[in-house]
Order: structure tokens, then C-alpha cells, then sequence
């Protein structure tokens, strides 16, 4: 029951942002040669439940991201020790096979310290693309007895088929269009500093929620030759596509970081539960994906969980009465994730005494 309390709690405090006494440090993960910021989330005098390591979403936010804080600081609330790196890659929007690298050094310099870490186990929350290399960095042989639980929200579980989704749909998400022309476009036309500066004002105006979107000025100062091929590939899905296959027939080396980034082919060794949540009318990355997904792990045998629902898009939750049957699929799907992460943890009945309060007092502040 403690683990259906705190999934619900979590879904809360992520609607109503509620969670006090959290505290919020700054550390310096050393991976390798290099080392990785990151923040560092806790709640006051409460012994931990587990870790979990938050990977952030391609925005140029980064882990400065508010949706990302008030996840982090939800599952703090709830008793978790969470890590929240900045992946300079994933800010910059770059779709790299080394992210998956710097995610596994992450797990291990994480698991190594015991002061993050007291077991020396973690579980992983991560969205979109960036939950797909997650769970591609789990299945490494230095990491894969290292994660416990994986919470997976709009994943792909292949990269090509996912890009071509969203490239030829026609009420495609313009965002996540942008970003994969910025990563393909230079394999197919080449560099062009004009569309590649095009492409990067767009992809700011949507991620910095810019009220006066800069982008139609800065158009208007290129050459005409220019604003033609960018208003193509914003509006032409054929277009789009056409530039795909050039960039995937030039270029072995971009085709093969799509197939290394297949998750589907990735998963045969991988030890975590898995929790998949997807929203069903998701525009960046179709829920087929997920089921694909799913139907891979159960055939490995592989602990799961899918949840397809119409509460969430692909950034945001909604919460609403007419959406309760979901809200019970989305709640023990979570319940999923939580009872795995925290497998092999003593209850804390001082901790689940105070959740059954909160949620208690959430349940309240729901129906007033």
C-alpha cells in the first residue's frame, strides 16, 4: 500500500507543486577525465528510500528545466535521494551516441559514492529520447547490475522508425521536428550556417517559451533562396523526408548511430524493471513505440509495466475528473516503478506514517 501512497503523492505534488523542506545542493560528478554538474535533491532529516538519477529532456534548459525541478523535487518529497544532472549534449539537442556513455559513467560515479548512494543501487526517471539512451546505458555490463528500476515516459524503442513518425506527420510537434532536422540536415545539404541558425532561433522560441518569437525577423534577413528551403522543410513532409533518406544513404556513419541508438536491439541483457508510460495521442513519439517496447521486454522476460493513457502529452500531466480510469493506470504503473526501486529497503514506518498523512491532506486539496 506505502507504494501505491507515495505514486499517488507523486503524481500530486507534480500537478500541485507542494513539497517542503526539500533541499537542493550543488555537487561535481567526475566521470573520467571530466566531470558532470549536477543538482542534488533530498528532504530534510528523512532517511532515504533509494536513489533516483533524473535525466533531463532535449530543451535548452537543460536540468534548469521547471518541469524537470518539479519532477526531482516530487520524488524528493517523497523520500528518494534524487541526482540531476546537465548533459551538455542532450541541452545542446544533439542526438550522440557518447551520451549514452557519459549516462553509464553517471550511473557508476552515482553508485560508487555512498553519501548519494547508500546501497550502491539506483533507479532511473528520464523522458523521450533521452529515456531511450537511458535505458541503453542500463544494459552495459558495468551498469546493468547497478539499476534497479527504470520510470521510461514518451520513449522510442526505435530510432529511425521514430524520426520518420515524426518527420512525415503531417500535425507533426514542430519542436521535436526542428531538432531532428538540426541533427540530419547537415548529412543531406550539408553545413549552412543561414537554416542551421533558422533552425536554432525556432527550437528557442518554443523551448524558452518565448512570448515575441524571434524567428520571423531573423528569417526575414536571410536570402529568399533560403527562407524557401526552410518554409519547405517546416511545412513539406516530403520534403523532410526526402533530405532523411539523403542523409541516411550518404552518411554511414549518422546511420550508424541510429541503429546504436536503437533501444529494441539493445535490451536482451537488461536487469532493471521497467515502468513505460505514454501518452496516447503523444505528437513527437508515436505510443506504438512503447507498445513495441513492451512487448520486447515481456518476450525477455524482463519485468514491466505499460501504461498508454490520455492523462499526459509528451511534456505535460493533466488532471482532471473525467480523466480518473486513467489516473488509476498511470497511478499503479508508478506503483510499478516505486516498489522496484526501493526493493531490499527496510520500511520506514516513521516516513510511511507521514506519507499516509500527506496524502491524507493532498486528497483534500484535490477535491476542494
Amino acid at each position: 500500500m506505502s507504494h501505491l501512497i507515495r505514486a499517488l503523492l507523486f503524481i500530486i505534488n507534480c500537478k500541485y507543486p507542494v513539497c517542503k523542506n526539500i533541499e537542493v545542493s550543488s555537487i561535481e560528478l567526475p566521470l573520467g577525465k571530466t566531470v558532470i554538474e549536477s543538482f542534488v535533491y533530498r528532504k530534510k532529516r528523512d532517511s532515504s528510500r533509494g536513489t533516483i538519477l533524473a535525466i533531463h529532456g532535449m530543451t535548452p534548459k537543460g536540468n534548469l528545466d521547471p518541469r524537470m525541478d518539479n519532477v526531482c523535487r516530487a520524488l524528493a518529497g517523497i523520500g528518494y535521494i534524487v541526482i540531476s544532472p546537465l548533459y551538455k549534449d542532450i541541452q545542446e539537442l544533439r542526438i550522440k551516441e557518447e551520451i549514452v556513455d557519459d549516462i553509464a559513467d553517471t550511473i557508476i560515479a552515482i553508485t560508487a559514492d555512498k553519501s548519494l548512494s547508500p546501497c550502491g543501487h539506483l533507479s532511473i526517471f528520464s523522458a523521450s529520447f533521452s529515456a531511450g539512451m537511458a535505458l541503453i546505458a542500463a544494459t552495459s555490463p558495468h551498469t546493468r547490475n547497478l539499476v534497479k528500476s527504470i520510470c521510461a515516459i514518451g520513449s522510442y524503442s526505435d530510432a529511425a522508425s521514430s524520426i520518420k513518425y515524426l518527420l512525415s506527420n503531417k500535425d507533426n510537434d514542430e519542436y521535436g521536428t526542428f531538432i531532428m532536422l538540426n541533427n540530419y540536415l547537415p548529412y543531406s545539404i550539408g553545413y549552412d550556417k543561414d537554416i542551421s541558425a533558422a533552425l536554432h532561433t525556432a527550437i528557442c522560441d518554443n523551448g524558452y517559451c518565448r512570448e515575441q518569437p524571434e524567428l520571423p525577423d531573423f528569417l526575414n534577413t536571410l536570402p529568399k533562396d533560403k527562407q524557401e528551403i526552410f518554409n519547405r522543410l517546416r511545412a513539406d513532409a516530403s520534403f523532410r523526408l526526402h533530405h532523411w533518406r539523403q542523409a541516411c544513404s550518404q552518411s554511414n556513419y549518422f546511420s550508424g548511430i541510429i541503429k546504436k541508438l536503437s533501444v529494441i536491439q539493445r535490451i536482451s541483457s537488461l536487469s532493471a524493471a521497467v515502468a513505460i508510460i505514454h501518452g496516447a495521442e503523444d505528437r513527437v513519439i508515436p505510443s506504438v513505440e512503447s507498445m513495441k517496447l513492451y512487448r520486447r521486454l515481456q518476450q525477455y522476460k524482463i519485468q514491466s509495466r505499460l501504461c498508454i493513457t490520455n492523462a499526459i502529452s509528451h511534456g505535460d500531466t493533466t488532471m482532471n475528473p473525467g480523466i480518473l480510469p486513467e489516473l488509476v493506470n498511470l497511478l499503479f504503473t508508478f506503483s510499478f516503478f516505486f516498489s522496484h526501486a526501493e526493493k531490499g529497503f527496510k520500511s520506514n514506518k516513521q516516513i510511511d506514517e507521514r506519507l499516509c498523512h500527506l496524502f491524507q491532506t493532498g486528497s483534500q486539496k484535490i477535491t476542494t
